[in-house]
């Protein structure tokens, strides 16, 4: 698809390196380009040559449950046709429509960077919750592992003063989150057989898989 843009270009049928329209012009039709993040370089060759370099939208990221767009680095939308293998990308869940949209898929993204190698293994980041607009008392961020293992993330911004993740605890560093959440899997030899784990406060906890409702088990 990228290819078929470049190709669609039109370019005057005479033109010189000089001419005092045509890289500026280039370089703002390649700029609104969908898959292009900046034009780094554009230069007129004699005696008939176009050298560029682009800095390209890398997704990361799908938006929805659909085939929706794709979500690259600071947020920004990428049509689904530009993607390599857009199904394999984790789904950003419950992004609103509107003016939050933008500000939601930014956290989005933040906290799939934050996960370093370990977003291979994430499904789906549910934000339904953030800023606690479904409930104050549970995470604002949710993951969804393969193989369906829950993980409580927290919040994506400095813990204010008010609730329960307060405390007076400053807040948890995200590299943190990755360690314990790394730690856990790596060293919990029954990870099956877990449904949820917390990394909202500095001991990590988790519910196990059973028929009946058990109180969560701490485990630093």
């Amino acid at each position: 698809a990228a290819t078929r843009d470049l190709a669609a270009i039109v370019l005057p049928d005479h033109v010189h390196a000089f001419h005092p329209g045509v890289v500026p012009g280039l370089a703002k039709h390649l700029d609104s380009l969908p898959w292009v993040a900046s034009v780094e370089e554009l230069r007129l060759l004699p005696p008939a040559k176009l050298e560029l370099r682009l800095r390209t939208h890398r997704p990361l990221a799908q938006l929805g449950e659909d085939q929706g767009a794709l979500v690259a680095a600071g947020g920004a939308l990428v049509p689904r046709v530009y993607g390599a293998h857009p199904e394999r990308l984790p789904r950003l869940l419950g992004v609103p429509a509107g003016a939050n949209q933008a500000q939601c898929l930014q956290v989005g993204v933040q906290v799939l960077q934050a996960l370093g190698p370990l977003v291979a293994q994430v499904e789906a980041v549910d934000l339904s919750n953030l800023g606690g607009q479904r409930d104050s008392l549970q995470s604002e961020i949710v993951l969804r592992l393969v193989g369906g293992l829950l993980v409580d993330w927290g919040r994506p911004e400095p813990i204010a003063a008010e609730g329960p993740e307060s405390l007076g605890a400053p807040r948890r560093d995200p590299a943190d989150k990755r360690g314990d959440l790394e730690a856990f899997l790596a060293g919990f030899p029954q990870v099956g057989s877990v449904e949820r784990v917390s990394l909202r406060f500095d001991e990590v906890t988790y519910t196990l898989r059973t028929s009946s409702p058990s109180d969560p088990i701490s485990r630093r």
